[in-house]
């Protein structure tokens, strides 16, 4: 999967940029697990 972030120019310095990119991971990991585990017990992912 991949998330692109859209920011105007030098919003984010290189920390901040690592900062999200692990927030985002969390949060993208986070919603495929509870959408596998739903697919799995044949429910439709909720957010």
């Amino acid at each position: 999967m991949r998330v692109q972030v859209l920011t105007n120019a030098g919003a984010l310095d290189r920390d901040k940029q690592l900062v999200l990119v692990e927030q985002l991971t969390a949060l993208v990991a986070t919603a495929a697990a509870r959408a596998q585990i739903a697919s799995l017990q044949g429910q439709t992912p909720q957010a």
